[in-house]
Parts: structure tokens; C-alpha cells; sequence
């Protein structure tokens, strides 16, 4: 009888193991970790898909247990794996290794990448007023099926940047009705032109205050014309066709004629054929365009939609800590078919603008600093888009030309560029002594 009795306690172990895993497999489930972890109650779709992976192996795991620990219950399952399956023994064993190795191992990546106590430039956002928000993405942004994401209709939301705690900038960033940033010029009696600004941080003005950007500088060289600021941060040309084949732009518009001016940077091509910093961070949403067998731009949707698979496999990539540390990537080498893609985005564009406004007023900027507008300029010309090459303009790297830690253009960088601007278009305003 104590043998019998020793025997039953010891058997009791397998069973509880069993039983916990199957336990935590079913608590840890997707609607569990949402309200847990996820502060506005939405989980990635990678993470959702890590979610079940690992409750089903939870599940798996424990019902077999349960299974080995009553077909084995007469002798020690240790034992009995062993003598009986020594090879599938020692895999079982050599993956539970590998992976306590691989999770020890994310744990300490994971304190060097968020407790390193180097240098630390830190980023805070603050929205003090959105009558109409509807923020999903992020402070002040919001999904959108057209271009991904966008900023969030009548807002002021401040911006604080600092580097080791000392503050860099502090600003406000100001939407319309229509998400567009505000530029807050005075005319000279009504403007008779439009000037309408695309692009990314560049053109929005991240870092500056309103009244810094440089469609207002242009603005204030040229009253006669007034500045729309259709530049989000991390926008590239995608979302620019897509919002002039759409056609509503228009109807935004109060003035009957105008300019387009694109501010393009080169990681603009990066986002373009959404490379892994792109859609692994902000552009997973983003519009995905591409040739067809004819040569004629056609949309796949975004990019978490058109291309699945590479999408899944930047997104796990950013969620380990170790490639995190490392800065473990996809080797993606930007060749010429790239640079026509990006050139044939402007060209439709441009066709967009022109059917729409009835002139070909449209023109590509090359922000000073460009080291591909070699490569891109002679497809724009073979394309016939109009473009300024502002490469000499000045020296991007110049300390009081860039804001501090940041790469983003100061006031002073953008006054230049729209003093050139205002020439090159021929809409600059005689200036009074």
C-alpha cells in the first residue's frame, strides 16, 4: 500500500503540468491580452496571429501530457521516453533548450533596448483640442482607406522634442476641417491662385510652429497666391495620386487656378516600394502601386493587403528585440525600376492635376541634400515632369539649416527654399523698403 501510495503523488505532477498548460493556453487569449496590453483596445495583426500560435501550442502541449502521463503511469515517463523513442527524446529536449535560450535572450535585449541609459532623444505629443477626432494610429492620426492614415480634422496638438531632458523644440500643430495643417497667411485682397504643397514631415513642417512652414513663407513672399498644406508626416508620392485621381480635391480648393509642388527626399522611394523601415513602422497602410504588364501604374490595395507575406515577416522582425538591437533586415537594394515607378507616380499625378485644373502646372522640388536625383531626375525628364533641382541651394547639414538631433529643416532652411520657390514659379512679390 505505500509503494501504490508513492506512486499516485508522483504521478500527480504530469497532470498538473498538463492541466496549467491547458489553463494559461485558453486565459492568454486575444481578448484577454487586448484589455491587459493594449491601451486603445486594438492589437496588430501579427500579434494577434503570435497570440493564437502560442495558446494553440499552450493547448497542444498540455493535452498531451495528459495523454503521455496516463499511457505512461506505470513507470517514470522520463524513463519510459528514453528507453522507448531516445531520438525524439533528445529533439523534444533540444527544442525546449532552444527556446528558453531564444526567450532568456529576448528578456536581455529587451532591457538593453528600452533601458539603455545612453543618449536618448525622447518625443511627447499632447492633443489640447480635436473637435472631430477619431485617433487610431497614433496621437492625432486616423486610419483612412484612401491614404493610409491621416491627421485628425480641428486639432492643436503639441509637439515636445528633448535629448537627454533638454528640450529641442516645443511647438503646435494646427488642422483645418479637412486635416490639413493650417498656414495661417495674410492676403492682400482675395488670392486670384492656389499653391497646393505635397509631401511628407518636410512639407507639414514637423518641429515648426505654423507660422515656420514652408507654405507659409511662401505665402507671405507671394499674397496674391494662397498656400494649401497637404503634407503628412510619412507620406510619400503614393498618397499624392491617389488623392488627385480621386478627384475631390477640387471641390477644397476655393481658387480656380494654381501650382502643385512637390517636396521629394530620397527615402520618398523607399516608401514608394514600401520598403522594411516603412511598412514595419508607420506604413503598413500605406497605398501600394506598381506597373501592369502594359506599363500603366495600377493600385494593389496597401501594402499590408497587396503584399501579405513580406509585410507578416517585417512586422515579426520589429516585434524581436534582438533584431531590434542588431537592426536585422531584409537586404532591398533600390535599382532603376524603382526610380521609374517613383517618376511614373508623378507623371500620373501630374495628368491628375492637369485634367482636373486644366493646367500642367505641376512641379516636382528636390529638397536640397538629395543624393538619388541623379537617378531620378532623367526619368522625370523622360516623362516630361517639370521639376527645380535645389541640390546646391545650401547645405543640409549645416547646424542652423536642420533642427538639433533631428534631420527636419529649421525656419530658417525653409524661408530659403520658398524665396528660390517664389522665383522659379514667378509669383514673388516685390518686397517694400
Amino acid at each position: 500500500m505505500p509503494i501504490l501510495h508513492s506512486r499516485s503523488r508522483k504521478f500527480k505532477l504530469p497532470y498538473f503540468i498538463g492541466a496549467v498548460l491547458i489553463c494559461v493556453g485558453l486565459f492568454a487569449n486575444e481578448g484577454v491580452m487586448k484589455r491587459l496590453f493594449s491601451s486603445d483596445g486594438f492589437l496588430e495583426f501579427e500579434t494577434r496571429i503570435q497570440i493564437w500560435f502560442f495558446d494553440a501550442v499552450l493547448v497542444l502541449s498540455g493535452l498531451f501530457v495528459l495523454w503521455y502521463a496516463r499511457r505512461t503511469a506505470g513507470e517514470g515517463a522520463l524513463r519510459h521516453s528514453i528507453r522507448n523513442y531516445p531520438k525524439t527524446t533528445a529533439s523534444v529536449f533540444a527544442f525546449v533548450l532552444a527556446a528558453i535560450f531564444w526567450f532568456s535572450t529576448e528578456v536581455l535585449f529587451y532591457f538593453l533596448n528600452h533601458f539603455w541609459t545612453g543618449d536618448r532623444v525622447a518625443y511627447e505629443h499632447h492633443i489640447e483640442e480635436a473637435f472631430s477626432r477619431v485617433a487610431t494610429l497614433g496621437e492625432g492620426y486616423q486610419k483612412d482607406a484612401l491614404v493610409g492614415y491621416k491627421p485628425s480634422p480641428n486639432m492643436r496638438k503639441t509637439s515636445k522634442m528633448t535629448f537627454n531632458g533638454r528640450p529641442i523644440y516645443n511647438v503646435t500643430y494646427s488642422t483645418d476641417e479637412l486635416g490639413r495643417r493650417i498656414t495661417p497667411i495674410k492676403t492682400v485682397g482675395k488670392p486670384d491662385k492656389f499653391i497646393l504643397f505635397f509631401g511628407c514631415s518636410y512639407t507639414f513642417g514637423d518641429g515648426v510652429e505654423d507660422d515656420e512652414t514652408l507654405p507659409f513663407f511662401v505665402g507671405q513672399l507671394a499674397s496674391r497666391s494662397r498656400p494649401y498644406n497637404y503634407g503628412v508626416s510619412g507620406f510619400g508620392p503614393q498618397q499624392m495620386v491617389a488623392k488627385l485621381q480621386q478627384g475631390n480635391i477640387k471641390a477644397e480648393i476655393d481658387e480656380p487656378e494654381g501650382f502643385l509642388v512637390y517636396t521629394f527626399i530620397d527615402d520618398h522611394v523607399h516608401r514608394v516600394i514600401g520598403s522594411q523601415h516603412i511598412v514595419q513602422t508607420w506604413g503598413r497602410y500605406m497605398p501600394y502601386y506598381g506597373l501592369d504588364s502594359g506599363g500603366n501604374l495600377e493600385r494593389r490595395g496597401d501594402f499590408e493587403g497587396g503584399r501579405p507575406v513580406s509585410t507578416l515577416l517585417f512586422s515579426l522582425l520589429r516585434k524581436s528585440e534582438i533584431a531590434q538591437y542588431f537592426r536585422v533586415g531584409v537586404p532591398q537594394r533600390i535599382n532603376d525600376d524603382d526610380f521609374a515607378l517613383t517618376a511614373k507616380i508623378f507623371l500620373e499625378s501630374r495628368n491628375a492635376f492637369s485634367r482636373l485644373f486644366k493646367r500642367e502646372n505641376f512641379f516636382v522640388l528636390i529638397y536640397p541634400g538629395s543624393v538619388w536625383r541623379k537617378k531620378l531626375i532623367p526619368h522625370l525628364e523622360k516623362a516630361g515632369v517639370q521639376y527645380f533641382d535645389y541640390f546646391n541651394l545650401f547645405d543640409p547639414n549645416q547646424t542652423d539649416l536642420h533642427i538639433e538631433r533631428d534631420r527636419h529643416p529649421t525656419p530658417k532652411a525653409y524661408r530659403i527654399v520658398a524665396e528660390r520657390l517664389t522665383l522659379d514659379l514667378r509669383i514673388q512679390e516685390a518686397r517694400k523698403e
